[in-house]
């Protein structure tokens, strides 16, 4: 059997164990009755995963044990290649000093520790398991392992950094070491620099055995060096220069240095951006790249040989925003390398010449220069990144530290939850706790995204499903038991839907417990337009659990045409608590001043909330019409811009009206004050340029042009998440950090109303009223899990209920700042 085939069979091996740990306890006693030897060579050969590893070292004590053993670690290790864990990149937009250094995960099973990370710190180099950073406050480089060591060890220059060019590089240090198991115990720091008042460039080679710096080599030629990720191959160090001309070369032992010129330049210039320094495949020799507009070129320079020759292009027309901007080569791993376009990094397969974004900006122009990887082993139970001992045994954590513990959970992850509540029935007991989930409300603050309900204009109505979650949610559709509905509002934990056709009545449906409370539509004669609101209405309620019923109003609020030149508007209210609908208003004296013209009506989008007032947009952007619930008074507020298209109007902080407008790819938030006289002043506060985040618009009937334009339809209060439809879908957009995602193909829908609310998945499934094969089935799978535990508790040891033995999959962790993405298949790339 050849080495391969039995990697195969190992790989395979673990996959089925890994899908079988939650089996009948006789299956997993199978796994036992193999030989001690025999479990230890396979597990020995797996591929170097921390997730694999992690979830393999729960599956019994025995294993667990295996995995922590020094003589097994030291075995994996001679077998495998460390497992690439992810991606620091320095962000230098936010200027010379500031936190500028960002980690990007390939596992959710490691992080390292921000907390002891310097705050002014940018990342220079990294291999062999350590980082090499620049203090920028204390002009000192740091060499760090994230793995082992919460410590930093500080190296002072040996010249002024302040007004030279230089760059520094650092590699492990041990004898006839084969760099799988280097810890950083023997390390070696080179820094090369060039000032420019002198015609020379200097070599400083520091070693941590004698802890100083040891002999200065020089070359009697300035150069400009590149502070990109230097290039060790064998005993040798490669720096490019700013211009991309020439290379530097220094001997690691030799201490000697020269100079290697590039590749000529095809077209008589290099930019500095455009080029990059890599190994070639093997490792052995180096590589020169170059991108020219839409193309990567290759020159590799072997050993021995005094001249380039080229390896081949790679087209990278497939990026999405390539034809805009510019493509820039940041940084490379074996069998790929790294670009940056408009603040997104993409990993592009040299081999199979596929392309994927593992990064997306946080800002509108982040500027990357380089990405170091970070490549190490990290295993469960040798290891405790933040330093000290390993993790504590959840067995031997307190109730109160659970507790705290489980109050952090995310609450916009609701699969997260559920999964929690079924490790073990002390946590289902806490996580069902009124007084737990209270606290936990209010840690959180406001209610996270749950997903939304849209109105298809011109579509089918009677959709079985037309409520999107942005989650895994939970959240089943609406039964209201007519053949179709359109929806009007989402707010506090309440949706308000109206039955079609318009002569029907409203409905109330809590979404979280599938309560529904319809309501008679009030008596009015025929109406031009309408719209309708719903929002709770207990007094001193902070709205944050308001799913569980309670009081509240629905206003309504519509316009008519008289018999004058203008329209009147008016508003009537339902209050749940008198169960009856209140006079209407009708603002007869106020027509002059809201000069609704015989056309205007009303845009059926999400109202916005502001104090005791409630405001509705007009259509095509001519105004907002506001109704103050207080004084029942109607009056009309002027927008700063008449858009072309539609607004979306949402509640702001500080108790102020907010606006959201957009002209072409550019999204404009507006806020509003009152000034003195009573007028309404508004403020454009911020400006979104969405150009190479959303898709182009690619189409030559003017009408279908205009409906494909971009537009908002909907905003999540206190969020900073603007949905916009385009002709490819419907994005929703993190305005903090910015963030698109698209959450529906292309449908022209006229608006979506944002539904918030905490999931508490115990008490869900307790007061789910929702009748059907979908609540009935999930009510027996809970049910089923919950008699498993007890069977388990009935039958095992204390300690082998303890819920690290459970398998669960944990909510996906946030780096250092808000990274919207992973670099999760650029391990994958490295294993082929």
């Amino acid at each position: 059997m050849t080495e391969s085939t039995s990697l195969t069979m190992c790989a395979a091996a673990a996959n089925t164990t890994v899908s079988s740990l939650g089996a009948a306890s006789s299956s997993n006693s199978n796994l036992m009755d193999l030989p001690e030897d025999v479990v230890y060579e396979i597990l020995a050969r797996l591929p170097a995963d921390p997730k694999l590893l992690m979830r393999l070292s729960l599956v019994c004590k025995e294993w667990k044990r295996i995995f922590s053993d020094p003589a097994f670690i030291c075995r994996y290790r001679k077998l495998n290649r460390p497992p690439l864990l992810g991606f620091f990149v320095n962000d230098y937009s936010a200027g010379e000093v500031g936190d500028a250094a960002i980690f990007v995960a390939a596992t959710t099973y490691f992080r390292p520790a921000r907390e002891v990370f310097p705050p002014h710190a940018i990342v220079i180099d990294g291999r062999h398991g350590m980082l090499l950073l620049y203090d920028i406050e204390g002009d000192n480089l740091l060499v760090w392992n994230p793995i082992t060591s919460a410590q930093f060890i500080r190296i002072p220059f040996p010249i002024n950094p302040r007004g030279r060019h230089w760059t520094s590089s650092v590699l492990c240090w041990i004898p006839h070491c084969d760099h799988k198991q280097c810890q950083g115990e023997s390390f070696q720091v080179v820094l090369i620099s060039s000032a420019r008042d002198r015609d020379c460039t200097t070599a400083a080679f520091y070693l941590s055995d004698d802890s100083a710096w040891e002999k200065h080599i020089h070359v009697h030629e300035r150069l400009d060096l590149d502070q990109k990720i230097s290039v060790v191959i064998g005993e040798h160090v490669y720096i490019p220069t700013i211009d991309s001309c020439s290379i530097l070369e220094v001997g690691l032992r030799s201490k000697k240095m020269k100079i290697i010129m590039s590749p000529p330049p095809p077209l008589g210039k290099y930019t500095w951006s455009s080029t990059m320094l890599m190994t070639a495949e093997g490792g052995d020799h180096l590589r020169f790249t170059w991108v020219d507009k839409y193309t990567m070129y290759f020159w590799d320079w072997e050993g021995g040989s005094t001249t380039w020759s080229p390896r081949g292009a790679i087209k990278l027309e497939n990026i999405p925003p390539i034809n805009t901007v510019s493509a820039h080569p940041i940084g490379f791993l074996r069998g790929a390398i790294l670009i940056e376009v408009a603040g997104h990094i993409f990993m592009v397969n040299i081999r199979t010449q596929e392309t994927e974004e593992i990064f997306r900006g946080h800002g509108l122009s982040p500027e990357f220069r380089m990405t170091v990887p970070y490549h190490a082993y990290y295993a469960p139970g040798n290891y405790n990144h933040c330093g000290g001992a390993g993790a504590a045994g959840v067995d031997g954590l307190t109730d109160d530290l659970v507790a705290e513990i489980l109050l952090r959970l995310r609450p916009s992850e609701p699969a997260c939850l559920v999964r929690t509540l079924t490790v073990c029935k002390p946590w289902h007991r806490l996580l069902t706790d009124p007084v737990f989930l209270r606290s936990y409300r209010d840690f959180h603050g406001a209610p996270p995204l749950l997903g939304f309900l849209h109105n298809v204009v011109g579509g089918d109505h009677r959709r079985e499903n037309r409520f999107v979650p942005v989650t895994a949610s939970p959240v089943s559709p609406p039964d209201i038991r007519c053949p179709s509905w359109v929806a009007l509002d989402c707010r506090h934990g309440r949706a308000l839907l109206e039955e079609f056709p318009f002569s029907a009545d409203f409905t109330v449906w809590h979404p979280m417990t599938g309560r529904r409370r319809r309501l008679s539509r009030p008596n009015l004669p025929y109406f031009k337009s309408s719209t309708a609101a719903v929002l709770c209405s207990a007094a001193e309620c902070n709205h944050l659990d308001c799913r569980r019923g309670g009081p509240f109003l629905v206003v309504v609020v519509g316009i008519d045409e008289s018999e004058q030149q203008n329209s009147w508007p008016w508003a009537t209210v339902y209050s749940s608590d008198s169960d009856s609908w209140s006079p209407t208003t009708f603002d007869y004296h106020n027509l002059n001043n809201l000069n609704l013209t015989p056309n205007c009506d009303i845009d059926r989008k999400p109202a916005a909330l502001v104090g005791d007032a409630l405001h509705f947009a007009l259509a095509e952007g001519s105004g907002i019409l506001k109704y103050n619930m207080g004084e029942c008074s109607l009056s009309r507020i002027h927008p700063p811009v008449v858009y072309k298209g539609v607004i979306v109007v949402m509640a702001m902080k500080g108790n102020q009206l907010g606006l959201a407008g957009m002209e072409g790819s550019i999204l404009s938030m507006w806020s509003s004050d009152v000034s003195l006289d009573g007028g309404v002043r508004w403020e454009k506060n911020r400006v979104f340029k969405l150009e190479s985040l959303l898709p182009s618009i690619d189409c030559t009937d003017p009408v279908k042009c205009e409906l494909a334009e971009p537009a908002p339809i909907g905003f999540v209060d206190g969020a900073d998440i603007v949905f916009v439809r385009t002709d490819a879908g419907v994005f929703m957009i993190e305005l903090k950090p910015m963030c698109v995602r698209k959450v529906c193909e292309r449908e022209y829908f006229k608006a979506v109303f944002p539904y918030t609310s905490f999931y508490t998945p115990g008490v869900h499934l307790q007061q789910n009223l929702v009748q059907g094969l979908k609540a009935e089935t999930e009510r027996k799978l809970f049910d089923t899990v919950l008699k498993n535990l007890e069977d388990a508790d009935a039958v095992s040891s204390p300690s082998s209920s303890s819920p690290m033995k459970t398998k669960t999959k944990g909510p996906p962790w946030q780096s250092w700042w808000s990274q919207p993405g992973t670099a999760q298949s650029a391990a994958a790339v490295e294993n082929e």
